[in-house]
């Protein structure tokens, strides 16, 4: 603690409680929007910063809240993992989807081209019943005129 006896005799000392309070007026007034919590001092060339018990308390509740913010964090961290290895099981999932779905669309393009291909031969010309019904007539016209022949031949 600072006896009176050694504020009197510092001349620098009062003269760097004035500068802090000539500080804290102009912080006061410069800054409406966001208070100050602390002021650079200068004391025997020494450079320090000059903080309000308010400050002590935020920063006191801040470090009460750290090893809470780190089991925080580490969780977090630990969820992160677990996030990462659901993506990763995802696109291989997915990758595994879009060969299987390579797959099945070229067996369902092989069962189309298999069903043209069974129309287009159940549709051949040499599968047309009217053309066999043409060659059997044809066939049947021919054997019975040679059978004509050969009964005339042999009866003249």
């Amino acid at each position: 603690m600072i006896s009176s006896k050694s504020i009197e005799g510092s001349g620098t000392w009062s003269s760097a409680v004035a500068v802090a309070v000539v500080l804290a007026c102009a912080s006061a007034s410069a800054s409406a929007q966001e208070p100050r919590r602390g002021f650079v001092l200068e004391h025997d060339g020494q450079p320090g910063i000059w903080l309000s018990l308010d400050a002590h308390r935020l920063m006191l509740a801040d470090l009460k809240e750290l090893p809470e913010q780190r089991k925080r964090v580490v969780l977090l961290e630990k969820k992160l993992q677990l996030r990462e290895a659901d993506i990763a099981d995802l696109r291989a999932l997915n990758e595994v989807a879009e060969k299987a779905t390579e797959k099945a669309t070229g067996a369902l393009t092989a069962a189309v081209r298999g069903k043209r291909e069974a129309e287009e031969s159940r549709d051949a010309w040499h599968r047309n019943r009217l053309l066999w019904f043409g060659i059997g007539f044809a066939s049947a016209f021919i054997v019975s005129y040679a059978v004509i022949k050969i009964i005339d031949s042999t009866s003249n």
